[in-house]
């Protein structure tokens, strides 16, 4: 996973909780976030609208870190139509 791709995350990730994306780490468990139910489902919501990707509830079965979030993410995106 690319530093870059990362912060962009990060960036993302922040927008909707109430953490700095600076102290955002991809050893960072979803645990720690400490998010309720309505703040998931709204960073769910963003990352499938800014990514253009669809997550089931299925595809966080092994998301532990915001490492294991970003590789989810980035795996829908990185294999775009047409090549």
């Amino acid at each position: 996973m690319a530093d870059h791709n990362f912060a962009e995350l990060t960036e993302k990730i922040a927008s909707v909780i109430a953490l700095p994306a600076s102290r955002l780490t991809p050893d960072m468990t979803m645990s720690d976030l400490a998010l309720d139910s309505m703040t998931t489902v709204e960073l769910v919501v963003d990352l499938q609208e800014d990514y253009d990707i669809l997550l089931s509830r299925e595809d966080f079965a092994d998301v532990r870190t915001l490492g294991d979030l970003a590789k989810l993410v980035f795996s829908r995106v990185s294999s775009p139509s047409g090549q």
